[in-house]
């Protein structure tokens, strides 16, 4: 029982040493963006619970072996002279369950990281409609006492002339609902044409200056841009994404058409259609979409054009230009701040976190969990190569050859491991029952990931079998039966 502590305890210890050099990994803010998700951290409660975890299987473990060996009948022992059969199952029987409930559990975590990879895998490859690299992204919100709402217009064109003549600067642009932000905007509308109230017409609704389309990259598909002219004109005209044309006017080219948002306002119309985006995270659906002129002339939106956010595209670090465009806001208005000062590349990063951290921590579990069951696999078997040397030698003095020594034991280990992961196998089909709302665009029982997962559980555990196995065809034969 002190030896199977010892062990226990150590191993507990190791264990700890480890998760904190996990958490160094897992918590670098550019890899994985934990920040984003919570804080992951280890404190005393958690090595309390690792203490007792060990102390308690320690004991568990160590006390049914304990029992055993302390139970022995010595008569028989004697007579045995320690020789045990290779087929003997109250030998083999316990160590077997147990390798083949290692082997089960790390199947199950084996399959469930296969999907959420897979998942990640689909997120990542996800169209994004828009270029988020070397941009840099910062909200202003201009206090009303100061800022009438019809000079709010006149402010960020002032600020964006300042910014665009920095150097390295290729284009500027203000929006009130930036791609991938938590900050959301939506008006409903009436559609020209159509009697009052017979639809429910809601979209997200964009405020933009000019240059937004090149700072994004975003493509326009059909009709023309919003320009400086329209800026210069009472406010008549709008952009449309892709979504909102096919709902609103399926089957029919949009340019021209009007819409209105509400009763008593002008009627809009439709000079452009903009290419679709992942406006709220590369797993959600795309929503319709409408682009409205920056102005100082409202038009019976119900944005507070008071909280916008600056966009501005760099020839290359735009972080770097952080500095520089803070300099030109104070010299605008030297008690106006600026806050969530972030990259896009940095929020795109972020909204994958909720897929990507659990993808990459459960791949860590599953690998760890495949690692411990091939060393129990090679542990038992070598375990019975060792005690079975006498017989092994007796079994080639009497004309066993080693292809046939070979396969006895490897057909043993195989046997665990079919037992094993056909019980993995039905844990993870009733798992991935759970994981629905966890994937995307992949299915629960995708052929693809189980295939792949029988592949790499296969290998691993034949090579956990094949070097016990191979070592058993090695005993010299009169040197096993010297040493009885």
């Amino acid at each position: 029982m002190i030896e199977n502590l010892l062990l226990f305890l150590s191993g507990g210890v190791l264990g700890l040493l480890l998760a904190l050099v996990c958490l160094k990994v897992l918590t670098v803010e550019d890899y994985l963006r934990v920040a984003q998700v919570g804080g992951v951290t280890l404190d005393l409660r958690v090595f309390a619970f690792a203490t007792i975890v060990s102390i308690l299987t320690g004991l568990l473990f160590g006390l049914i072996p304990a029992l055993k060996a302390s139970q022995l009948n010595f008569n028989d022992t004697l007579k045995g002279r320690g020789r045990d059969a290779m087929d003997s199952r109250h030998r083999t029987g316990t160590r077997g369950l147990l390798v083949s409930l290692e082997i089960a559990f790390s199947l199950v975590l084996l399959t469930g990281a296969g999907l959420m990879i897979g998942s990640l895998v689909k997120l990542l490859g996800i169209s994004l409609g828009f270029n988020p690299e070397n941009v840099v992204t910062m909200r202003l919100s201009l206090p009303e006492a100061r800022y009438p709402l019809r000079q709010t217009a006149t402010f960020y064109n002032q600020l964006q002339d300042r910014v665009r003549g920095l150097p390295g600067v290729q284009a500027v642009a203000i929006v009130n609902q930036l791609p991938m932000s938590e900050v959301t905007a939506n008006s409903s509308f009436e559609v020209e044409g159509r009697p009052s109230g017979t639809d429910i017409n809601v979209a997200d609704t964009k405020i933009i200056s000019p240059d937004y389309f090149r700072v994004l990259g975003i493509s326009l598909m059909h009709g023309r841009d919003l320009n400086e002219e329209d800026a210069n004109l009472p406010a008549a005209s709008l952009i449309v994404n892709q979504t909102f044309a096919h709902k609103v006017w399926p089957g029919i080219d949009p340019i021209g058409k009007r819409i209105r948002l509400r009763s008593d306002a002008p009627w809009l119309s439709v000079i452009g259609v903009a290419a679709d985006i992942k406006n709220h995270g590369s797993n959600t659906s795309t929503k319709a979409e409408m682009y409205f002129l920056l102005t100082d002339q409202p038009f019976g939106i119900w944005t507070d054009l008071r909280s916008m956010t600056l966009v501005v595209r760099t020839a290359s670090g735009p972080s770097q230009i952080v500095g520089a465009i803070r300099g030109q806001l104070k010299e605008l208005d030297p008690e106006l701040p600026i806050y969530q000062v972030s990259t896009l590349e940095e929020m795109v990063s972020s909204s994958v976190s909720q897929t990507r951290f659990p993808a990459i921590t459960l791949s860590l579990f599953a690998a760890a969990a495949l690692i411990l069951a091939a060393i129990g696999v090679y542990g038992v078997l070598a375990y019975t190569v060792a005690q079975s040397r006498h017989e092994i030698g007796v079994r080639m003095v009497l004309g066993a050859q080693q292809s046939q020594i070979l396969g006895f034991f490897l057909c043993q280990g195989v046997r665990w491991a079919v037992f094993g992961g056909g019980a993995g196998l039905t844990g993870a089909l009733m798992l991935v029952h759970f994981m629905r709302s966890t994937l995307f665009q992949i299915g629960r029982y995708d052929p693809r990931v189980f295939l792949a997962v029988a592949a790499v559980f296969s290998v691993v555990v034949l090579m956990a079998c094949f070097i016990p196995a191979l070592r058993a065809t090695r005993v010299n034969p009169i040197v096993a039966l010297r040493s009885e």
